[in-house]
């Protein structure tokens, strides 16, 4: 499978797919038929999900920060906890679900959940 220049989704490996590349530039529908695409050949496919993307920042600007929606009781070491409206100053996203920041609240660093 082959798209233009808008994003590609396209098989690696021969007559059966060892690998779908979805490579997402500028249209978010591409991305999203991608993804229903390989949910219908592989069930869930979140687990086989790896972004490539990183948050944007422009030297000078002021800190990416994120609201807590829910609460994250630590449950590994270089966990931080959460509380509801503890505001987190980003330093990156891991891409295994967690990310790393800076709760504001208790002035704590650590991974935290990235979708609470």
């Amino acid at each position: 499978m082959k798209g233009n220049e808008n994003g590609v989704l396209r098989k690696v490996g021969g007559g059966r797919a060892h690998a779908m590349i979805l490579n997402h530039l500028q249209k978010d529908e591409v991305c999203r038929m991608g993804f229903e695409l390989m949910q219908v050949q592989q069930g869930d496919a979140g687990e086989r999900f790896h972004s490539l993307d990183d948050i944007y920042y422009f030297g000078g600007q002021h800190a990416h920060e994120l609201i807590a929606v829910e609460e994250h009781k630590p449950e590994h070491p270089g966990e931080i906890e959460l509380r509801v409206g503890d505001v987190i100053g980003v330093a990156g996203n891991h891409w295994d679900g967690f990310s790393k920041g800076v709760n504001r609240r208790t002035d704590e660093n650590g991974l935290y959940p990235s979708y609470k």
